[in-house]
C-alpha cells in the first residue's frame, strides 16, 4: 500500500474532471478579468499618487495636523446635505485627510489638506483607476455585480480544490509532477504549465477566492465563521449627556484618546450618526495606513460631556476576529512592504495563465475527440 494514496483513489476521476472542466469554462473570462485587474491594483496607492499628486503628495515639512473640527466643518460647508461617518487621518502613502460622503445614491471620495483642513477636491468617479476597481469588485455591473463576483469566487474555490485532487501524483512521480519538461512537445508543455502553475500558486488562489467570497457576501460569511470561531460584536455606546447642547470639541477627544494609548497614531474620527450617538476616536498602536487593524483601539466618548464610555481594543479580540481582520490584509498584500506586493502582483497573474492554458487544453481535447469520431466506422 502506498504511504500517500492519491485523493482520486475511490473517486470517479472522469466525474471530477467534468466538474473541473465545466467550472473552468464558466469562469474563464472572470478569472482573466480579476487576475489582471487584481495584479494592477496591488499598486493602487502608487497609481493614484501618480494620477492625483495633489491629494497624495507629502506636504511641506513641519507643522501640526489640522484640527479635526475644522476638517469636519469644511467638509460640511463644501458638501451641505451629504452624510459621512467621519474622517480618516493621513497615512505614509496619502498625506491628506480622507472622507467618503454620500447623498441620494452618490458617493464622493473627498480629500482635505492635512495642515489647514481646507477641502482639496475629490477623486473622479469615472477615472480609469476607479473603473479598474469596479471591474475587479463588481465586473462593471454595479451593486448586482457583487453577487456575480461571489459566485465566481465560489467557482474558483471549486476549481482549485478539484485541480489539486486531479493533479495529485503517485509517490514516485512527485519531483516530475512539480516541473515543466520543455522537450515533450507544445501540447504537453501547455498541460504541465497548467498543472505546475496551479500547484505552486494553489495557496494564494484559495486565499483570494475565499476572501473574495467574504467581500461579496460579508453577512453570511461572518455567520459561517462565527459557528466555528466565535466573533465579537461591539455596539457603539449611547451618549448619556442629552440630545441638546454643544458637542465637546473633537480635538479634545483626540488628545484624550491618544493619552489613553501612549505613542499611538491617530487613525480615524467616527462622527455620531444620531443625536444620542457617541463619538469614536480610533488610534493605532503601531502604524496607521497599513490595512492591519489588529493594533487599533477605539475610544467612545459622550459627545456632550466628553466622558469615556467604552474602550474597544482590537488586540484582545478572539481568534475569529483576527481571522476576519487578516483576510483583508492577506487579500491585498498590505504587509511586508514592496517585496510582498510584487509577489502578490506576479502570483495574481496565475488566474489568467490558468484560464488560457486550460482553454488551450480543452480546445486540443475537442479537436482530438472530433478527429477520433470522424475516423470511427459507421455502424
Amino acid at each position: 500500500m502506498r504511504p500517500f494514496p492519491r485523493p482520486t483513489d475511490g473517486i470517479p476521476r472522469r466525474a471530477l474532471l467534468l466538474v473541473h472542466l465545466s467550472t473552468g469554462l464558466v469562469v474563464a473570462a472572470y478569472a482573466v478579468a480579476i487576475g489582471l485587474s487584481g495584479a494592477a491594483l496591488t499598486f493602487r496607492a502608487e497609481l493614484q499618487t501618480l494620477a492625483y499628486p495633489q491629494f497624495f503628495d507629502a506636504p511641506a515639512e513641519g507643522g501640526a495636523l489640522a484640527d479635526p473640527t475644522v476638517v469636519v466643518d469644511q467638509l460640511r460647508g463644501q458638501y451641505p446635505g451629504y452624510r459621512f461617518s467621519g474622517i480618516t487621518y493621513p497615512t505614509p502613502s496619502r498625506h491628506s485627510f480622507l472622507a467618503y460622503l454620500a447623498w441620494d445614491g452618490t458617493l464622493r471620495t473627498v480629500f482635505a489638506d492635512s495642515r489647514t483642513g481646507q477641502v482639496l477636491g475629490e477623486l473622479p468617479s469615472d477615472d480609469w483607476i476607479q473603473r479598474l476597481q469596479d471591474l475587479h469588485f463588481t465586473l462593471l455591473l454595479g451593486p448586482s455585480g457583487y453577487v456575480v463576483s461571489g459566485v465566481g469566487a465560489a467557482c474558483l474555490t471549486v476549481l482549485v480544490l478539484t485541480g489539486l485532487i486531479l493533479w495529485w501524483p503517485r509517490v514516485t512521480r512527485w519531483t516530475e509532477a512539480l516541473s515543466v519538461h520543455s522537450a515533450r512537445g507544445w501540447k504537453r508543455v501547455v498541460r504541465e504549465s497548467h498543472w505546475v502553475t496551479g500547484v505552486w500558486t494553489a495557496g494564494f488562489l484559495l486565499l483570494w477566492s475565499v476572501s473574495g467570497l467574504y467581500f461579496c457576501f460579508p453577512g453570511p460569511f461572518r455567520e459561517a465563521v462565527n459557528t466555528l470561531l466565535p466573533l465579537t460584536t461591539l455596539r457603539p455606546p449611547v451618549s448619556t449627556g442629552g440630545a441638546a447642547g454643544e458637542d465637546v470639541p473633537y480635538n479634545q477627544l483626540v488628545s484624550r484618546a491618544q493619552a489613553l494609548v501612549p505613542g499611538s497614531q491617530m487613525a480615524r474620527l467616527v462622527l455620531p450618526a444620531a443625536e444620542t450617538a457617541s463619538v469614536g476616536v480610533v488610534v493605532a498602536r503601531r502604524a496607521h495606513g497599513d490595512f492591519d487593524t489588529s493594533d487599533e483601539v477605539t475610544a467612545y466618548f459622550d459627545r456632550r460631556t466628553g466622558e469615556l464610555l467604552a474602550l474597544d481594543d482590537q488586540s484582545s479580540r478572539t481568534v475569529g476576529d483576527r481571522v476576519m481582520t487578516w483576510l483583508g490584509v492577506l487579500h491585498v498584500g498590505s504587509f511586508g512592504g514592496t517585496p510582498v506586493r510584487v509577489l502578490w502582483m506576479v502570483t495574481g497573474l496565475a488566474f489568467p495563465l490558468l484560464a488560457i492554458t486550460g482553454a488551450v487544453m480543452w480546445s486540443t481535447r475537442r479537436q482530438k475527440d472530433d478527429s477520433r469520431n470522424q475516423r470511427a466506422p459507421e455502424r
